[in-house]
C-alpha cells in the first residue's frame, strides 16, 4: 500500500511540475510570437507609408523633369533655366529622404532598400543644386540661371534613382501580400488529399 501511495504522490508531483513547466513554456513562447507579430506589423506599416511617400515623390520629380523637357522640346526654354527650378525637385526629395532617415530606416533593414535610398541620397546630393550643397558635381548656376541641358541631365539622374527606390519598395509591399510558396504548396497538397 505504501508503495502505491508513494507512486501516486510522485506521479501527482511530477504531473504538477510538468504542468507548471508547460505553462511557463507556453507563456514565454507566446511572448516571443507576440513580439514577432508586433515587429512584422511595424515593418508592414512603415513599408506601406514609405511606399506612398516615394510614389508621391516620383510623381513630383517626374513632373518637374517632364515640364522642363517639354518646354525644351517646344522651344520655350532656350539656353538657360531658372536655378530655382531645382527647388521643385529638391523639396519632395528632402521630405522622402528625411522620412527614410527618421522613421523608415529604423524599422526596415532590408539591404536592397537601404542601398536604393543611399543611391537616391547620393544622386540628390550630387545632382540637385542649392546654395549650401558642397557635393553638387556640376558647374553651379550663374546669375540664377543654369544650362537647360545640364538641368535635364541632373533631374534625369535623380528621377531614375527615386524611381528605382520606388520599385524596390513596391516589390517589398507586393511580397507582403503574396503568401509564401511553402504555404501555397501545403494548401495545394491538402486540397489534393481531400478529393
Amino acid at each position: 500500500m505504501s508503495s502505491a501511495l508513494v507512486q501516486t504522490l510522485i506521479g501527482g508531483g511530477l504531473a504538477i511540475v510538468g504542468g507548471l513547466v508547460a505553462a511557463w513554456w507556453q507563456i514565454s513562447r507566446s511572448d516571443n510570437v507576440a513580439q514577432k507579430i508586433r515587429r512584422a506589423e511595424r515593418y508592414e506599416g512603415a513599408l506601406i507609408e514609405l511606399s506612398a511617400r516615394v510614389a508621391e515623390t516620383v510623381g513630383q520629380v517626374g513632373k518637374v523633369w517632364c515640364d522642363a523637357r517639354s518646354a525644351r522640346l517646344r522651344g520655350l526654354s532656350h539656353e538657360d533655366t531658372d536655378a530655382s527650378e531645382y527647388g521643385r525637385a529638391r523639396d519632395p526629395l528632402n521630405v522622402v529622404l528625411n522620412h527614410w532617415h527618421s522613421v523608415s530606416s529604423l524599422l526596415i533593414s532590408d539591404t536592397r532598400l537601404v542601398e536604393a535610398f543611399v543611391r537616391l541620397y547620393q544622386e540628390s546630393a550630387t545632382h540637385i543644386w542649392h546654395e549650401d550643397n558642397m557635393a553638387y558635381s556640376r558647374q553651379p548656376p550663374t546669375d540664377g540661371k543654369v544650362d537647360t541641358t545640364q538641368f535635364l541631365q541632373d533631374l534625369e539622374a535623380v528621377y531614375v534613382a527615386v524611381s528605382d527606390a520606388g520599385k524596390e519598395v513596391r516589390l517589398r509591399v507586393t511580397a507582403l501580400h503574396d503568401p509564401p510558396r511553402s504555404l501555397l504548396r501545403a494548401i495545394t497538397a491538402t486540397g489534393r488529399s481531400s478529393r
